[in-house]
Parts: structure tokens; C-alpha cells; sequence
């Protein structure tokens, strides 16, 4: 994966120089029994009954403060937009694999058990890691270390019959609706709920750049609360940190301004994505989900599948097909040839870096939904200086 200008070994950035491991101070040791024990039980996507004690949380030794600052994500993109605001030689750790799909991916009793060491746990939630869930209700109640976006965004139901999430979202859930219907309608007009794979709520928050400002923030606060429990805080911390919140943010207008600007042009056209990630920046920026190919995230397309993507391309004349890297591209193939329609990558997760993920993400929907391919990709988005002691992007 990459960082942003220092090493980094696998699944983990680093803000320093150094992509090592940290070790474990005595401090942060919390109970292992009691850990292995439910990282047994949380290795796959179900639990169990048992209660467990609370997380050991507070100010640590001061011997432990020597230790670098460590961070944990659920998903890559996570780690480009936290990474900047960490400490210097903070490290992040990423617990999903690369390449694999967010979805139903089941957690090693390893990953559990670095939720327990790290100082810092960043997670999407709404069902989307429901082992996270549980071990942070478990270990980590309250703990202001822990920054669950979709608690930090108030969209807190994901259960069909919860209408708590706030006003804002009706709109990505209206759009995400819209996509599933002309994916899943047949002739007999039947629509399958969205909840059967998501729940009422779009999970992918990180795809929608207004969302991650203002989940920012919370990251921010975060951050600050973990630094002062390691004896970390100071002037000088305190000044770092509110300059990297600055440049984080500042990237990430420049991000949504980006989007804004170049698909204007679109506004209103439809396309075709590999699998419902992407309704959130379509209503956004004013595009049309007019179908999926893999409706259920994690089965293969139908014949059924491919034939509603086919009348919907027809029906709302989408000119392009977007694939996933994380899945098979075969069925998204045979739709673009048989379609005569272009067909380009849209990539819901990346490798780590955020920006660079949602530039890639804006060039391929602007080459796709030219009138001719785009010859030279747009300039990247989000680059600004970086201030004094924060991380610089590489090119």
C-alpha cells in the first residue's frame, strides 16, 4: 500500500520513518486470555452471548509514552485521510486485505486483537464490520480513541425498521433505491428492498467527500483524546495537529470541488456500476445509477442480473459500464460488448491513499462519460502544500 512519503510495510502506513512494528509497552497490554477469547468468537461475522469486561482505558505509563502511536482502520481509504493528522511516527495499521471487497469479509483473531492494543480505532459501521462492532461494545465502550463514521455522521440505524438517520441521507438512500430498482425489477415490477444487502442506509460513507469533512472532526478529537491518554499533548502537539486538520481539509474541498466542476457536463447521465457502492457521489454530483451488475455483493451476476443491466442501459441510454477491481470483470465485459457501450473501473476501496482513490475515481467517470476518450486524465485533485511537519503527498 502506499504512504504518504515514508515506508511502509504491508497493510500499514507510516508517518515516520520507520515501517516496523511498534512494540508493546506493559501499558498496553490489556487482558490476553480475555482477547483471544473473543477474537475466537468474532473471527467471522457472528457472535456470541458472552459478556465481556470493559477495556482497561485511560492515561498510560509514562514508559509507554516512548512507544510510537498506533492506529487502526477497517478499510484502506481510512488510512490516506487519518494518516496526516497522526502524531509524528504514527503508524496505521489497515485490517482489511487489499483487493478483497469490503463486504463479508471475515476478521482473523489477529486483526481483533490489534483493536486492543492500538490507541487509535477508525471504522465505517452500519453493519458493515459487525465483528468490529461487537469488540468495541465489548472492550472499548466509550472509549473517545474510537471513531465510528457513522456515529460521528448521525446515521445511526441500519436496521429496516430504524428511520433515525439524519435528513441528509434520505437523499443517498432515494438514489441507492433508484439504482436497486432498475437492477432488480423484472417484468412482473417487483423491486428487491435494499436492505436484503445493506440495510436502509448506503454503507460506503467514505466514497462522498461531504461526508468525510464533516466527519473530520470527530477524527480530529479523537486523535487529540488518544495523544493526551499517552501524555502525548502539548502546545506544540496541539498546534501540529489543528495544522493538519486544516491541510486534511483543504484537500478534501479541493476534492469535492473537483467533482463538482468536471461532472457538471454529466449532469443527469446514467451509468452502469459493478455493485451498489457508488449511489452516494452519484446523487451527489448529479449522475444516475441506472443498474448493478452484482446486485447481491456476494454472488456472482445472474443471466438475470446481466439482462436488467442491458435493458437499462437501453432504457436510459448509459454510454459507459464501470467494473470493480475487487471482483471478477468477465460479466461487466459481456454487457459492454454486447451493449456496443465503453466500459471503465471504478475502485470503492483503493490501497490506502483516499485522494488519490477519488481522483482515480473522477478521471474514469470523466473518460467514460465523454463523448470521445479522454486522451490526457485530468490533473490531480486535493495536491496542496503541506504545512510544517505533515506528511507531503507523493506524486
Amino acid at each position: 500500500m502506499r504512504a504518504y512519503g515514508s515506508q511502509a510495510s504491508a497493510g500499514r502506513a507510516s508517518s515516520g520513518t520507520t515501517g516496523k512494528p511498534s512494540k508493546t509497552g506493559p501499558g498496553r497490554r490489556r487482558n490476553w486470555f480475555l482477547v483471544g477469547v473473543v477474537a475466537a468468537g468474532l473471527g467471522t461475522l457472528a457472535g456470541c452471548d458472552g459478556r465481556a469486561g470493559p477495556a482497561d482505558i485511560g492515561v498510560k505509563p509514562a514508559s509507554e509514552s516512548q512507544q510510537p502511536f498506533s492506529a487502526v482502520v477497517t478499510i484502506a481509504p481510512l488510512a490516506g485521510l487519518i494518516q496526516p493528522l497522526l502524531p509524528h511516527e504514527g503508524t496505521v495499521t489497515i485490517l482489511m486485505t487489499p483487493g478483497r471487497s469490503e463486504h463479508g469479509y471475515e476478521f482473523k483473531p489477529s486483526d481483533i486483537a490489534q483493536l486492543s492494543q492500538a490507541d487509535l480505532v477508525v471504522y465505517v459501521g452500519l453493519g458493515l464490520e459487525p465483528a468490529i462492532d461487537t469488540f468495541i461494545a465489548r472492550q472499548r465502550p466509550d472509549d473517545p480513541g474510537v471513531v465510528r463514521l457513522s456515529t460521528a455522521l448521525g446515521l445511526e440505524s441500519a436496521l429496516p425498521s430504524g428511520d433515525s438517520h439524519a435528513d441528509h441521507d434520505h437523499a443517498a438512500h432515494d438514489a441507492q433505491q433508484s439504482a436497486q430498482h432498475h437492477a432488480h425489477s423484472g417484468g412482473d415490477g417487483h423491486v428487491h428492498s435494499e436492505s436484503c444487502v445493506h440495510g436502509p442506509i448506503d454503507q460506503h460513507l467514505w466514497l462522498d467527500p461531504v461526508l468525510m469533512l464533516e466527519a473530520l472532526p470527530a477524527m480530529k478529537a479523537a486523535v487529540a483524546s488518544a495523544m493526551k491518554a499517552r501524555g502525548m499533548w502539548t502546545p506544540a502537539a496541539e498546534a501540529k495537529l489543528d495544522g493538519a486538520e486544516t491541510y486534511v481539509r483543504r484537500r478534501i474541498e479541493s476534492v469535492d470541488a473537483a467533482w463538482r466542476s468536471q461532472l457538471a457536463p454529466f449532469q443527469g447521465r446514467a451509468i452502469v456500476t459493478h455493485h451498489a457502492a457508488f449511489g452516494r457521489p452519484a446523487y451527489r454530483y448529479g449522475l444516475n445509477i441506472a443498474a448493478v451488475i452484482r446486485p447481491i455483493e456476494h454472488a456472482e451476476p445472474t443471466p438475470g442480473d446481466v439482462a436488467a443491466a442491458m435493458r437499462a442501459i437501453e432504457r436510459q441510454n448509459a454510454s459507459v459500464v464501470f467494473f470493480e477491481p475487487q471482483f471478477d470483470k468477465r460479466a461487466a465485459e459481456r454487457i459492454a460488448q454486447a451493449a456496443k457501450v465503453r466500459m471503465e473501473s471504478l475502485d470503492p476501496l483503493g490501497t490506502g491513499d483516499w485522494f488519490e482513490l477519488m481522483d482515480a475515481n473522477l478521471a474514469s467517470l470523466v473518460r467514460g462519460l465523454s463523448p470521445s476518450p479522454v486522451l490526457s486524465p485530468a490533473p490531480p485533485v486535493g495536491a496542496l502544500p503541506s504545512p510544517a511537519g505533515t506528511p507531503s503527498r507523493q506524486p
